[in-house]
Formats: C-alpha cells, structure tokens, sequence
C-alpha cells in the first residue's frame, strides 16, 4: 500500500469502519504538544494492516503496513494489539509525523486560533 497517500489511507479507513472490518486498538490520544491533532491506530482484518491516523480540523491522513502477524488472523484480534504490532503502529506514527508534521500543526495552530 506505498503507493497510497496519507489522505487516501484516511479515506480507506473510514470505509472499513464504515463496514465494521475495522478493530479500534485505540482512539481519541490527544497529542501532547497540540492537543487539536487526535491520533488513533486500527488494524484492517481484510488486509491484515494496521493503520496509525491523525487528525485536526479538516485534516485526515493515514499510514498503513502490513501485519508481520499470520496468525491469528487479524479479524481474531478483537480483545487486544500484539507486541510486534505495537511496535509498527508506533514505527507508523513517528513515520506519520516525519513526512506529514508541517501540515499537521498547520491545520492544529489554524484549529486553536478559532477557539
């Protein structure tokens, strides 16, 4: 899924949730040095990602990879992440942050200047 772009990762993720083949690993992390942006990650069971999201104000982008996991299967990891997949959804998040933080605190300065 290299070939996505972060918006198109948001968008492939709001279907999935949409269709409930989307596990919340968890939501609603507000980021320590701008609260606008709320992180979240997921894993997809129908490709067996997981998926780190940011968002603010308008603004929703995504990074996905694959499980390294076989088994289970991800649609059976309903009661919780996995170490190893823990690790790439925090590997996800710094990647996320590295290529997308200009735009990202753009929006989150935009967001706190309207409140």
């Amino acid at each position: 899924m290299s070939a996505e772009t972060p918006g198109e990762v948001a968008e492939r993720v709001a279907k999935a949730r949409n269709t409930m083949s989307a596990i919340d690993y968890g939501s609603g992390f507000s980021d320590k040095e701008y609260p606008e942006i709320i992180w979240s990650m997921c894993g997809l069971t129908k490709t067996s990602e997981i998926v780190v999201m940011a968002e603010v104000g308008d603004l929703k982008i995504g990074k996905a990879h694959r499980s390294g996991l076989s088994y289970p299967h991800m649609v059976d990891r309903i009661f919780g992440i996995d170490i190893d997949d823990q690790r790439l959804a925090l590997w996800l998040s710094s990647q996320l942050w590295d290529s997308n933080a200009n735009q990202l605190i753009t929006e989150a300065l935009r967001v706190r200047a309207k409140t």
